[in-house]
């Protein structure tokens, strides 16, 4: 599934998002700091928004750099895998999850603590995801993946 944004927030691609931007991320050094950050583009215009984890919630999202500041924006980096996959890591590595919301959307959160936001939510679904970078031609459009509602 594709990352989409919606509401300042990241979604897994779902029947309910089919008409909302798709994460387009890139990194750039993140500004006063040693590492680089996640950008992507919000809108047709091309304009850029950092992406960022949220520090109480985890959730991951997106906002301009005074919303970003405060929160956590990197280090983001791609991780090689031995299938030559390249996937979306954070502080070192890819604890993404994908947690299921009340309106049946799947938000995606980064789960710092490793325990399955045990701590953040309470009777949420959340599943293990990789978020793997992949040129937009392999995302197939949500009409040809007729009752695929949840992650996989």
């Amino acid at each position: 599934m594709m990352l989409v944004l919606r509401d300042n927030r990241i979604y897994l691609d779902h029947k309910k998002y089919e008409d909302h931007h798709p994460l387009t991320g890139y990194f750039l050094p993140y500004p006063d700091t040693t590492y680089d950050g996640l950008v992507t583009t919000i809108n047709k215009d091309n304009m850029l928004n950092w992406v960022y984890v949220d520090t109480e919630t985890y959730q991951l999202k997106y906002g301009v750099r005074a919303e970003a500041q405060p929160q956590w924006t990197g280090p983001m980096t791609l991780i090689f895998t031995k299938d030559s996959e390249l996937r979306l890591g954070f502080t070192g590595w890819e604890g993404f999850v994908a947690v299921e919301e009340d309106s049946g959307g799947w938000a995606v959160y980064f789960d710092k603590d490793d325990n399955a936001l045990e701590n953040k939510l309470k009777d949420k679904a959340v599943v293990e995801i990789e978020v793997i970078r992949a040129p937009l031609e392999w995302y197939k459009p949500t009409e040809t993946r007729a009752g695929h509602d949840e992650p996989d």
